[in-house]
């Protein structure tokens, strides 16, 4: 989870966030409610390029999701940030 702006805490250079295509975020969104302007892929399109702009102009690394499994996201997250993973 990523602290918003009000509340103080700002992630540091090494923040991690998982990116999608806006086509892929309109084909999931469209599964939950179709035709609606929230799975709209114009609507997924302005989003996606918000985030990006934001995550630039805070300089927040991403790694694209849209093909990826959790699974992948968290390995490569894990392994960049050198933080030892655990087994139970």
């Amino acid at each position: 989870m990523l602290a918003s702006a009000s509340s103080g805490l700002r992630p540091g250079r090494s923040t991690r966030v998982s990116h999608i295509s806006p086509e892929r975020l309109s084909e999931i969104r469209h599964a939950r409610r179709p035709e609606s302007r929230y799975a709209d892929p114009g609507n997924c399109r302005f989003e996606v390029t918000q985030a990006e702009r934001l995550m630039r102009r805070e300089g927040i690394r991403w790694i694209d999701s849209t093909t990826r499994s959790i699974e992948e996201i968290a390995t490569t997250i894990l392994r960049e940030m050198k933080i030892e993973r655990h087994f139970y």
